[in-house]
């Protein structure tokens, strides 16, 4: 059974802002049962690995704890959260597995030549369907688990950095996290997944991202990522999502609603405990 510890990164060594310790109340105030474990630079040697260590002097906090969230539950077992994830339900019932998360369902279906290129280079293979991938801003593991130890060597022989100079910026945690878990069986099909070594991979409803909530929240929601991450910050996705809120056609076509803070999701109804 997957213990009831909360890990989550914060490497900037900068205060909390406020929409992110809102966020964290929600832990708090939903499972005030769990411990929480902080991972920054006293935690976890940076220079261990070059992709951590590399995209940490570059300021990209997010890629460095791609790996760190890994190496995190590698080692303790827990669950990590992303700082922005804002839970709805106790976990209680997630935790009877080896391994869980979701499906992640995007508008980021768009990959450029350079991207195309980087991931030939790095032996990515990326989804055929990339609306789909795996959500990693929810994670719950038993410490050993082969699905996290067969991610964390994947990155261990990486640079963030490329002999070009160019950064491993454009290919994120759910799209290596999912080619990842095709080697156990997975498939991109928004659905409950059970694969082996006690892998269950929930539809992506059970952890929705807020850009994307629309009807997707139900009684099987058990957190919502905000997704304030720096590194998307004008991203495809974002001019994507700006075209979709300023549209009502599209807000009607999509069925999706387009949320600007942490407090307009914290304030909704659906996500009230």
């Amino acid at each position: 059974m997957i213990p009831k510890k909360i890990h989550y990164c914060w490497l900037s060594g900068d205060p909390l802002p406020e929409k992110i310790q809102q966020c964290m109340q929600t832990w708090q105030r939903t499972m005030p049962e769990y411990e929480l474990v902080l991972w920054d630079t006293n935690k976890f040697d940076i220079t261990s690995i070059p992709f951590v260590h590399e995209a940490y002097q570059q300021r990209k906090w997010a890629f460095a704890a791609d790996y760190i969230r890994l190496y995190a539950l590698y080692t303790e077992g827990g669950i990590y959260l992303d700082t922005d994830v804002i839970v709805k339900q106790k976990f209680d019932e997630l935790l009877k597995c080896g391994f869980f998360t979701s499906v992640e369902q995007n508008v980021d279906s768009y990959f450029d030549e350079e991207t195309l290129a980087i991931a030939k280079v790095a032996g990515l293979e990326l989804s055929q369907d990339r609306d789909i991938t795996i959500q990693a801003a929810v994670l719950g593991a038993v410490a050993g688990h082969p699905y996290i130890k067969a991610c964390m060597e994947w990155y261990e022989n990486k640079h963030f950095i490329t002999e070009d100079g160019i950064y491993f910026d454009k290919i994120v945690a759910p799209d290596i996290y999912a080619h990842v878990l095709k080697q156990f069986g997975f498939e991109y099909k928004d659905e409950r997944q059970s694969l082996p070594n006690d892998t269950i991979i929930h539809p992506s409803h059970t952890f929705p991202n807020g850009s994307l909530v629309g009807d997707k929240l139900n009684h099987e929601t058990y957190a919502v990522h905000c997704f304030f991450g720096e590194w998307r910050i004008n991203s495809w996705r974002d001019k994507v999502l700006k075209n979709i809120e300023s549209n009502r056609l599209l807000r009607r076509v999509f069925q999706r609603r387009i949320y600007k803070d942490t407090e307009e999701i914290i304030n909704e109804d659906v996500l009230k405990n």
